[in-house]
């Protein structure tokens, strides 16, 4: 497994501008330059066309790199460059005018569409609601995915003040045929926040020889930005590092970056925001690292918000606007206020997925009465009621 440095003891010294040993940015552009912890250096290039990207990336051809992947959301494109040394990921939004280039050691990259094999074994694709016990705390999310060859994806997991490990393991067994060790293909932390990751550290202590754990994803903050953010709960990258440490070798671990696609059986994730975006941002609010996927699964299209807040949602509507739409999204921050609730307009989703309890009128009268009277959701899964699962 690929580590990353997700804790920097020298907090405010950045490592080297790698920056300097990849070609320069054709043209004299204003920029400015951010570090984003894990040893990943940022630059934004302002005044840009979409030209710039597409000549940037024939610059970098030239030097020697090739490209591992591209994608397009709406008008925004994206690549990743590599020459095994280093990757580059280039990024163009036209609402914005603006380039970024995100350069780090070279990492573990996304398996491409023509490398994704499997075997259909049979099973429906499903996406389950784990119910949460909410009794010492009004937040909380877990879910399981199942793919079509019986393996799953995770989402979070949850708190682990009541068993939610056990629950989660014996909900990947009972999915299964008796004796059938689980394999989860890809396991998301959205991001650090204990409501969200300590499951996954109870897990980690627990379970790891009951099943196969083949990926996890994780893309948090560096540390010097988050001791700026006045929270406390910085000690929780420490026993995120110590959970990753106790996984195998065999257990890859991917940094995702927005625009990136993720192959994974019969399921495609496509990274439509993360924590590279606050670059140069003081980060007061430590929910806006969540990382947000849109997941394809058989006939469903299920947006993952994790803790989303503002600064994320309204980066994500200028920037992709109808291109959000979705069957099923998971509400951002349990429903809290702070996204922007014209994201669901957006995405207009059938499904909302609400990992809140429902008697938490306060918190979601409003933003319910928006989803159904205004936008025609038709069903709202509270995650305290009961495990909910939808068929894909």
């Amino acid at each position: 497994m690929i580590k990353y440095e997700f804790i920097h003891t020298d907090h405010e010294k950045e490592p080297e501008n790698l920056h300097e040993r990849i070609p320069a940015f054709p043209g004299d552009v204003t920029h400015s330059r951010h570090y984003l912890g894990n040893g990943s250096t940022e630059r934004t290039y302002w005044c840009c066309r979409e030209e710039d990207f597409y000549e940037y990336e024939e610059v970098l051809i030239a030097a020697g790199y090739e490209i591992w992947q591209e994608n397009s959301i709406g008008p925004n494109r994206f690549a990743t460059l590599v020459n095994g040394e280093l990757d580059v990921h280039i990024e163009w939004y036209p609402y914005m005018s603006q380039v970024r280039v995100l350069v780090e050691p070279q990492s573990t990259l996304p398996v491409r569409e023509t490398e994704n094999v499997f075997t259909d074994r049979g099973f429906k694709p499903t996406v389950t609601q784990l119910r949460s016990e909410y009794c010492d705390v009004d937040c909380g999310m877990s879910y399981a995915c199942q793919l079509c060859d019986g393996s799953f994806v995770v989402i979070d997991g949850g708190m682990s003040n009541h068993g939610e490990a056990d629950q989660l393991y014996n909900h990947l067994v009972s999915r299964l045929p008796e004796g059938e060790k689980p394999v989860i293909a890809f396991w998301i932390l959205t991001h650090h926040h204990p409501d969200h990751v300590n499951c996954f550290k109870d897990f980690a202590d627990r379970y790891l020889d009951k099943v196969d754990v083949e990926a996890i994803v994780y893309n948090n903050p560096g540390y010097a930005k988050a001791l700026r953010t006045g929270e406390y709960l910085i000690g929780e990258y420490t026993l995120i590092e110590e959970a990753v440490e106790k996984f195998p070798e065999t257990t890859k671990l991917y940094m995702p970056h927005t625009g990136d696609v993720y192959h994974i059986r019969n399921a495609v994730f496509e990274c439509l925001w993360c924590q590279d975006g606050l670059a140069g941002d003081s980060m007061s609010n430590t929910n806006n690292t969540s990382v947000v996927f849109r997941m394809t699964l058989g006939r469903r299209k299920v947006m993952w918000m994790g803790d989303a807040s503002a600064k994320a949602t309204r980066f994500m509507i200028p920037a992709y606007g109808f291109e959000l739409a979705a069957d099923t999204v998971q509400i951002a921050h349990h429903g809290y206020g702070d996204p922007d609730w014209a994201v669901y307009y957006y995405m207009r989703p059938k499904d909302a997925l609400w990992p809140v309890p429902e008697y938490r009128t306060q918190t979601i009268e409003g933003l319910s009465a928006y989803l159904v009277g205004k936008l025609g959701v038709k069903n709202l899964y509270f995650a305290h009621t009961r495990d909910y699962t939808l068929d894909c």
